[in-house]
């Protein structure tokens, strides 16, 4: 990250510049990159026969965007594997009902 020492009131202190990472930004844009190469591969899986000819591949790549976005809250929250896997298993679940 550019930084340039300065003094400032008589304390010595680190002043980013305009170049620094926007992380919100970055992170944004790492999110709509998978979701873009997740809906192009359900795109594919549909082309290919391997879903069903009716499948949305935007609202598949959204849900599961939202459902790894979910459990990576709720890990950071303090979730164990057990609770996790569960939520796993109940998506996966009624992704299969009719």
């Amino acid at each position: 990250m550019p930084a340039e020492f300065v003094h400032c009131r008589g304390a010595r202190s680190w002043r980013t510049r305009p170049t620094t990472l926007d992380v919100r930004s970055y992170a944004a844009d790492l999110q709509l990159s998978d979701e873009a190469r997740l809906r192009a591969r359900v795109e594919r899986a549909v082309r290919e026969g391997d879903l069903p000819a009716t499948t949305d591949p935007v609202v598949l790549a959204e849900f599961v965007q939202t459902l790894r976005q979910g459990l990576s809250a709720r890990s950071e929250l303090g979730a164990g594997r057990t609770e996790l896997t569960g939520v796993a298993r109940l998506a996966l679940t009624l992704l299969t009902l009719k």
